[in-house]
C-alpha cells in the first residue's frame, strides 16, 4: 500500500470488494469483469455501497446470536422432553418389572435422565461460547472493514480526475 496511514494493515481484497459494491458475488466468476479499483474513477464511498460491504463481510451477531439460541431452544425441548419421558416410563413400571436377579433398572433410567439433563448443559455452555466466539470475529471484522473502506476512499480519491478552471478561454485547445 501506498499511503503511509494505512501501511502494514488487514483490509479485505478491494478487486472483490467493488464486485459486492455492484451486487455481485466474488466467488462466482460471471462477475469478475467488473470494473477494478485501477479502472474506476470516482470519489468517496457511498452510504450504500458500504452497507454492501458491511453486510457481505461482517458477521451479523444479532442474527448470529438469536440462530444460535434458536438451535439451543431446539435441543432444550427435545432433550427435555426425552429426560421427563424416561422418568415417567420408569414411574409407571414400578421396580418390579425391571428386576433382574434382585437388580432394578429404575436407577439406570434415572441416570440416563441425569445424563441427557447434563448434556443439556454443555450444550448451553456451548452456545454461549459460540455466541462469545462470534462477537469477537465481528469486531476484528468491523476493523477490517473500516480499514478496507478508508483505503478504498483514499485510493478513489488519488484516481480522481482533476478539474482546472481556466478564466482565458485561449488558453484551451480545440481538438477537432
Amino acid at each position: 500500500m501506498a499511503d503511509n496511514n494505512l501501511k502494514d494493515i488487514d483490509i479485505f481484497d478491494v478487486s472483490q470488494m467493488e464486485i459486492v459494491m455492484k451486487g455481485g458475488d466474488p466467488s462466482k466468476a460471471c462477475y469478475r469483469n467488473i470494473n477494478t479499483s485501477s479502472s474506476l474513477i470516482r470519489g468517496e464511498l457511498s452510504s450504500s455501497e458500504k452497507s454492501k460491504i458491511k453486510n457481505y463481510t461482517v458477521l451479523n451477531t444479532s442474527e448470529f446470536e438469536k440462530n444460535c439460541n434458536a438451535l439451543y431452544e431446539t435441543a432444550e425441548t427435545e432433550f427435555s422432553a426425552i429426560a421427563k419421558e424416561l422418568r415417567e416410563l420408569k414411574d409407571k413400571c414400578g421396580k418390579d418389572v425391571f428386576s433382574l436377579n434382585e437388580e432394578t433398572m429404575q436407577d439406570d433410567f434415572e441416570e440416563v435422565a441425569k445424563a441427557i439433563e447434563n448434556y443439556l448443559l454443555q450444550i448451553s455452555e456451548y452456545t454461549n461460547a459460540l455466541i462469545a466466539k462470534g462477537k469477537s470475529v465481528s469486531s476484528k471484522q468491523e476493523v477490517v472493514y473500516e480499514n478496507t473502506v478508508r483505503w478504498m476512499n483514499i485510493l478513489y480519491e488519488k484516481n480522481k480526475p482533476k478539474v482546472e478552471m481556466y478564466t482565458n478561454p485561449q488558453n484551451l485547445t480545440v481538438i477537432k
